[in-house]
Order: C-alpha cells, then structure tokens, then sequence
C-alpha cells in the first residue's frame, strides 16, 4: 500500500512536470477536502491482507463479489442512483452464487469472513466517496456540504481539487502513504 501511494505520487507529478496532466498545487485546504478517502483506502488495504492471510484466494474472491451490491446500495442511498431490473436481478444472481458457493466453505473462519466483508465496506464507501466528491460541483453550490467556508480563494482551492480526478488521486496517494 506505501509503494502503490508512493508510486500514484511520484507518477502522477512527473506527469505533471511533463505537463500531460494538470492537478492543483499542494495546499492545506486540498488535503483536507480528499478526507476521509485515504482512511478508506488504508482500511481497505490492511482488512485485504487480512481477508488473504485467514482466507484461501478462492473464498476471498467469492466474498469479495458481495462488494458489487454493497456499492449499489450506498450509491443508491447516497447518490440517488436507480438501477434497471436486469441489473437487480444480475447482482442477486451474483449474491446468489456466493451465498453457496461459502455455504459448503470446509475451513470456515469468522475473522476472515468478517475482515473480507470490511473490505468490501471500504471499497464501497472509498468508491461512492470519490464519486461524490468528483460530482461535488455538478449543482454549482458544492454539493453536499464539504465546501462550507466563506473565504473565497480557500473555496476556490477546494473546487479546483475537487473537480480535478488527478488532483484527488494525487492527494489522496499523498495523504495515504503517511
């Protein structure tokens, strides 16, 4: 997980240098507005190793499926998304086949089951979380809430990183090596 952020870093601001890409410079209130996202992925990257350490590769792959349809819950509770029956019933299939196929698990292990579906929790919420934070924006007053300060240029700082997806990921590598 610190390779992968140092990486995203160093990579992403040697795009920068060779101006393929454009992000805003580093400041205080653009680290701030990538919170909680890279608690997320921390959390996402320890309970995944857990989840393979206790679990064998097949299981924790099947375990893993459930984090499909935790992710259409909480866009659909936080974003308002609707989703076409087909799509239901495709994501109830999928539930389906890994209900049984961890109904007939040999070496059952509770902490495993528990640190996997945790990781498929962080996974959703760091998901839905950057979509809401790159849509922040769409309503023209700042979405939902984070953007509160009546001090222009700090609001302004804030947009730019918001609404800028290199931004976000350079932030968020820079906040989650630490």
């Amino acid at each position: 997980a610190l390779c992968q952020c140092l990486f995203t870093a160093v990579s992403l601001r040697l795009a920068k240098s060779l101006k393929w890409i454009d992000f805003p410079g580093v400041t205080r209130e653009g680290l701030r507005a990538v919170f909680p996202l890279p608690l997320l992925f921390v959390g996402n990257a320890v309970t995944g190793l857990w989840g393979t350490k206790t679990l064998s590769i097949p299981m924790f792959t099947v375990l893993r499926r459930s984090n499909i349809l935790f992710t259409m819950l909480l866009e659909s509770w936080l974003l308002g998304y609707t989703f076409s029956t087909k799509l239901k019933a495709s994501v109830g299939f999928i539930m389906m086949g890994s209900l049984l196929a961890t109904i007939l698990d040999v070496q059952f292990d509770a902490f495993g089951y528990a640190a996997t579906l945790l990781n498929n929790v962080f996974t959703s919420c760091g998901g839905v979380l950057t979509k809401m934070k790159l849509n922040k924006l769409s309503d023209g007053n700042g979405g939902s809430g984070v953007i509160t300060s009546n001090d222009e240029k700090v609001t302004e700082n804030v947009k730019s990183t918001l609404s800028n997806m290199w931004g976000l990921m350079y932030f968020n590598a820079l906040c989650g090596a630490p």
